[in-house]
Formats: structure tokens, sequence, C-alpha cells
């Protein structure tokens, strides 16, 4: 279990770093659905409160502490459950946790889906984090710790 938890740590990290970043370089220059003034992709800045840790080692972060959580509760995920799970526990479980709890962790207000903004702001998570499931998948599965 050790293990599980270890390499999950490791995929999570790396699955931010490559697939959520390069999502959002997609969505932001490719597609244009983020706005240029957002955040460029592995940027160190802007800060995140309420602590100012660089975005960049923030997201990885969570990304690593979700990719613990999802290595346990995927164990026995095989087949296309395997990829379905990461891939739509991800977006929506990492979604919701960010626009309904951290906003509240923070102090600020959950997220709207009936406004404009939020509902974009929802979209966009959904496929961010979509793309960062997928690649913990894949990124698993290539490292042989995922089941057969």
């Amino acid at each position: 279990m050790l293990n599980r938890i270890v390499i999950g740590l490791v995929v999570g990290v790396l699955a931010t770093v490559i697939f959520f970043n390069g999502a959002w370089a997609l969505l932001q220059s490719g597609l244009g659905w983020l706005p240029a003034a957002a955040p460029k992709p592995w940027a160190y800045a802007p800060t995140v409160p309420p602590f100012g840790v660089p975005r960049m080692i923030n997201l990885p972060f969570w990304g690593g502490v979700w990719g613990m959580v999802l290595s346990l509760v995927l164990a026995r995920a095989r087949g296309a459950a395997y990829w379905l799970g990461w891939t739509l526990l991800g977006a929506v479980a990492l979604t919701l946790a960010g626009n309904f709890v951290v906003p509240l962790i923070k102090g600020q207000s959950v997220a709207d889906v009936t406004n404009a903004f939020s509902a974009l702001r929802f979209r966009n998570g959904l496929v961010l984090n979509g793309a960062w499931g997928l690649g913990a998948a894949i990124l698993l599965r290539l490292s042989g710790q995922a089941p057969r």
C-alpha cells in the first residue's frame, strides 16, 4: 500500500506538470477558452493565498495529494473502469473541490454556476482536471504500477 501511495504522489505531481499544464496551454493559447490575462502554464506567479506559495509549486503539490487518494480509490479498477475512473473522478472530484471546498477554506464565496463566468470556470476545470486524471492514468500504466 505504501508503494501505491508513493507512486500515486509521483504520478499526480507529474500529471499536473505535464498534462494539466499542457491542457492549460492548449485552452489558453490554442482554443482561447482562458483569457490571455490568466496565469501562464508552468508559471511561478501569481502566488497562491493564504501562504503565498508559487503557483507552480502549489498545483503539483495538490496534484500529488489527489494522485495518492485516487491511486487508493481506484486500486482495483480494470479495463475501461480504470481509464474512466481516473478521467472522470479527476474531472469531477477535483473540479467540485476547487469550486466548492477550496473557496470555503480560503474564506471566499463558492462558485455560482448560474453566473456565466463561473460556468466557464467550471467547464474549464472539468477539461483541465480530466486531462490531469487521464494523464495520471497513463503515467501510472507506464510506471508498471497500474492494475492490468
